[in-house]
């Protein structure tokens, strides 16, 4: 009988190894926290805090979170193919290389002024409007853009110029939206390139020129539009591949009722100027998608 209980027990701890091995660590737990890469915010300025919506979340699900706020986006690759970032919010062509690489699955997209879209603009300074008349007045001009892996501050705008054969004299990155308006209001480039949104009530700015409104109050008198691009699609919020679909929909269900919070609206707008979330899939960035397989085709 006694050879029989320890086969018994021997079976029991065999049976929990399998079940562990086929299920993997408990997702969530103390010492394995569902981990969410969020960007810097839009301004550039002091990482914000995401303690409220971590309390939230955990609260909602009975589950652990950890926010991390990475400088770049080159870490993300790594993270997503060693499943140590489990859900991100990424710039629209970052998705299109991670979706690519490894299977990462759009679930929610950022909605700015009721809209899941944004667009690219190229800018001049007022003084430049009898130099630079139109798009077309940019060859041999320096421009500058933000930087080489961004949607609107450099693929979609380049593609615009290469498409229509006008090569620039000079370019430069300057590394960030508010830099380059910054460099045109000044004068010391002849164009750049920021995102473009559509003006608010009473025409308030909602494209890369607000971004130096305060300091400079007079920015929409000096900066002026040139040329705006087509649709591109917002910033998609993705998950890894493999991640459970139960706890997803969790997830999905309370992130969402946060965003409802006076506290979610504060934190998302002031970092982000985002006002919520619809959800997405894969689909709403095939034409996205298109674009850059041209892109790349030569």
């Amino acid at each position: 009988m006694k050879h029989i209980g320890y086969l018994i027990i021997i079976f029991l701890l065999l049976s929990c190894n399998k079940i562990s091995s086929l299920f993997g660590p408990h997702i969530g737990g103390e010492n394995t926290p569902i981990s969410i890469f969020f960007p810097v915010p839009i301004s550039g300025d002091m990482a914000p805090d995401f303690s409220p919506m971590v309390k939230y979340l955990q609260k909602k699900t009975g589950l652990n979170f950890k926010v991390t706020i990475p400088k770049s986006t080159t870490g993300i690759d790594d993270g997503f193919y060693n499943k140590i970032v489990d859900i991100a919010l990424v710039p629209p062509l970052k998705y299109l290389d991670l979706s690519k690489d490894y299977q990462v699955q759009a679930k929610l997209k950022i909605l700015r002024y009721g809209r899941d879209f944004y667009q690219s603009m190229f800018i001049i300074n007022k003084e430049m409007e009898d130099q630079i008349k139109d798009i077309s007045d940019l060859k041999g001009k320096t421009i500058a853009f933000t930087h080489h892996d961004s949607a609107s501050g450099y693929i979609i705008p380049h593609e615009i110029l290469y498409i229509r054969k006008i090569e620039p004299r000079d370019i430069l990155f300057a590394f960030s939206h508010k830099n380059v308006v910054n460099l045109v209001y000044k004068k010391e480039v002849d164009a750049g390139v920021t995102f473009y949104q559509d003006p608010g009530p009473g025409g308030k700015l909602r494209d890369g020129r607000f971004l130096i409104e305060k300091e400079y109050p007079d920015v929409a008198d000096h900066v002026r539009p040139l040329h705006i691009s087509g649709k591109i699609p917002n910033d998609p919020l993705v998950f890894r591949k493999d991640f459970p679909q139960d706890i997803g929909e969790l997830f999905l269900r309370s992130f969402s009722h946060f965003l409802e919070t006076p506290e979610g609206k504060k934190l998302f707008s002031q970092a982000y100027d985002v006002e919520g979330f619809s959800r997405t899939d894969d689909t709403e960035y095939n034409d996205l998608r298109m674009i850059m397989k041209e892109y790349f085709k030569d």
